[in-house]
């Protein structure tokens, strides 16, 4: 009986793609039919495994469309309530049902609003805004000596003389040989103190303690005195200078557009919803509102 209705389906589905009968019914259990282009947008809300497993496994087909005349069935009982007969269930259901209406129309219009060629917008905006859009900032290479010591207190009182020993050393050593032998960071000690990446002043990746004193240092080769951070002791030397910059308009224009894209949809949608709002038609029932509202009056 399964194979048969499975090859009824396929050969209706067959049949309506063929011969355009789109309100002819592809799937039929009663009442509740599924029709082609129900069933089109049914599928296309299956995921990628779904779909595969519909195309090449009749049980999985005929589970998958079990489950959508089972959901069309429960909306069909939906739609049978009534106020007299479920009461408030019932403007539960149609408050449900209304916000998912709301959610539709309003993907309706966003997906048919038509957007103007912003180009002219986006080049002005390069100009007004284009530190935002457009600045790339400075950026420091550096490397770094590090004592290990938990803050606040055992920085300086434990591992100060230590990291005052280690300067003494940078006198007659290269900051290299010194990182080699003395920073217990062990990932750039390696490299002789080196980061291997450009900080920028506002970057999170590294402790702002670290950035602050980084960019501090005046020129390249300059080492910092002791700095204190969340991971202990530093002497940091300025390696190198990335000057900051700003990118030339068609390496951002996609950015710009989008944002402008954005704000354009956003302000459609605003204009949108206050088409429904009151008209001069509204009237209130002041009286059944006071009556409504009096439980919560304090």
């Amino acid at each position: 009986m399964q194979k048969y209705l499975l090859s009824l389906m396929c050969g209706m589905l067959f049949m309506s793609s063929q011969t355009g009968f789109a309100n002819e019914p592809v799937v039929k259990d009663g009442n509740t039919e599924l029709h082609l282009e129900e069933l089109r947008l049914i599928v296309d809300s299956w995921t990628p495994e779904m779909k595969e497993a519909a195309a090449t496994d009749d049980a999985a087909l005929y589970n998958l469309l079990n489950q959508a005349v089972a959901i069309k069935k429960m909306a069909q009982q939906a739609e049978e309530m009534t106020p007299e007969k479920d009461g408030v269930d019932y403007w539960r259901k149609e408050m449900a049902k209304q916000k998912t209406m709301q959610v539709f129309i309003f993907r309706q219009f966003t997906d048919s609003l038509v957007v103007p060629d912003l180009t002219a917008l986006a080049k002005e905006r390069y100009q007004t805004q284009k530190k935002k859009y457009a600045w790339i900032p400075e950026k420091r290479q550096s490397s770094h000596i590090l004592l290990r010591c938990a803050p606040p207190k055992c920085l300086w009182q434990s591992r100060g003389e230590e990291m005052k020993e280690i300067q003494a050393e940078l006198d007659i050593m290269p900051f290299e040989d010194v990182a080699r032998n003395r920073s217990e960071d062990v990932g750039t000690a390696r490299k002789g103190g080196s980061l291997s990446l450009a900080v920028a002043l506002t970057d999170p990746q590294v402790d702002k303690a670290y950035r602050k004193a980084l960019f501090e240092l005046e020129k390249v080769g300059q080492v910092s005195p002791m700095v204190g951070s969340s991971f202990g002791l530093h002497l940091i030397r300025l390696d190198a200078i990335e000057e900051g910059y700003f990118r030339p308009y068609n390496q951002v224009r996609d950015a710009i557009v989008s944002d402008i894209t954005t704000e354009y949809k956003k302000m459609k949608v605003r204009e949108y919803n206050e088409s429904f709002r009151f008209t001069d038609e509204t009237s209130i029932d002041d009286a059944a509102m006071r009556e409504l509202l009096a439980p919560y009056k304090d």
